[in-house]
């Protein structure tokens, strides 16, 4: 799993620093500020928690640099054996992750399996290059949504993806996709209902600059919106 995660860190600009079992990626994202990742395989993640000011401080002889205080996270690749009872495991990986001392912690969590299937499936190409291929295809998700829960190379591929949060993917778009807007219009001009068109320009009117988070950060009570909508609706009750 090591081999993986490191080509994939590699072919995101990343470069690796060594002292020992500690291995440490670095990458400049921008003038002021740059980001570090601590990967460690774990076999014990209960004694994970109290280890960690050891391995902060292994980081910190590897790097002095003052960034590192605050921008460094730690992939724990964990090994679980595929014998773990579900929620035993998703137990185990909040109780890490939740912790907000040294590390932003995120566990990557498989079954010897789950990784002998994805290296087969990997073989002779990039752990980068299957990735970015493979976590796009309709036809792998296809075939994880069947049984998400099973111990296949899908579950995998999906969850390196999840953990390792730098990583872009290029998705593209259908060039037969229209905006919501624009299927909106086409179906209410079908419609040739003069209400509905009156009812359709009258909302966009009000609300056409608002998100849901402005309406529910405003202190103005519902009935004000309501109001505000009271134009557009004139006419389409028919006295009923």
């Amino acid at each position: 799993m090591i081999n993986i995660i490191t080509n994939i860190f590699d072919s995101c600009g990343y470069i690796a620093m060594n002292v020992g079992d500690v291995l440490v990626f670095s990458a400049k994202e921008s003038d002021i500020k740059t980001v570090y990742w601590l990967v460690i395989q774990e076999s014990d993640l209960d004694s994970l928690i109290d280890r960690q000011s050891e391995l902060f401080d292994k980081c910190k002889k590897i790097n002095q640099s003052s960034a590192m205080d605050k921008n460094i996270s730690m992939l724990i690749l964990w090994e679980t054996g595929g014998k773990i009872d579900l929620a035993e495991m998703k137990k185990k990986v909040m109780t890490v992750e939740e912790d907000p001392y040294f590390f932003k912690k995120h566990v990557l969590y498989y079954s010897s399996h789950e990784l002998e299937t994805l290296k087969s499936e990997m073989e002779g190409v990039s752990s980068y290059g299957f990735l970015q291929k493979n976590i796009v295809s309709q036809d792998v998700f296809a075939k994880y949504k069947v049984n998400p829960l099973a111990q296949g190379w899908q579950s995998l591929l999906y969850r390196i993806a999840i953990k390792m949060p730098f990583v872009d993917f290029c998705i593209g778009s259908s060039g037969g996709l229209a905006s919501l807007f624009e299927i909106n219009d086409k179906k209410v001009k079908l419609a040739k209902d003069d209400n509905l068109v009156k009812f359709d320009h009258g909302f966009f009117s009000v609300f056409n600059e608002l998100t849901s988070n402005d309406i529910k950060a405003s202190d103005e009570p519902a009935e004000m919106y309501l109001t505000k909508l009271f134009p557009a609706i004139e006419g389409m009750s028919n006295d009923d």
